[in-house]
């Protein structure tokens, strides 16, 4: 079977108007560019069952970085659904996922995200579906 790999190459500023990002299952490894902040208009992120590992975007600007921050902040306020799971990331998933205002699906299972700082997706108001297990 043909696999796409390697490294998830740079986004381009000009790739706005790309709704779906779907990367299921691929071979892609590594850690997620800061460019997939161009596209502004994603509404769903599907980057399960891939290889990428560490924390995602480890620093922006010099500063250290968690979940969260991603660079996904120039598309949150479409963002419906945004699965990470079965990956090698972790770290902490940051309170500012709570950005995320029209978040209907988060699924981050089976990585090795180790705290959660937020109270709950309560601020999430169209969140309808989470998964946080197998985190350790």
């Amino acid at each position: 079977n043909f696999k796409l790999g390697g490294s998830l190459p740079e986004f381009r500023k000009n790739n706005g108007s790309l709704r779906s990002l779907n990367l299921f299952g691929t071979n892609f490894s590594g850690s997620l560019p800061d460019s997939i902040g161009n596209l502004k208009m994603l509404s769903m992120i599907d980057l399960s069952y891939c290889n990428f590992y560490g924390s995602i975007n480890p620093n922006v600007n010099g500063k250290p970085n968690t979940i969260g921050e991603l660079a996904f902040s120039n598309v949150s306020s479409n963002l419906a659904v945004l699965d990470l799971s079965f990956n090698n990331l972790e770290g902490q998933i940051s309170v500012s996922i709570l950005n995320f205002g029209g978040l209907q699906s988060l699924g981050l299972s089976s990585n090795n995200f180790n705290a959660f700082p937020f109270n709950g997706p309560q601020q999430l108001k169209y969140l309808t579906n989470i998964d946080l297990s197998n985190n350790w």
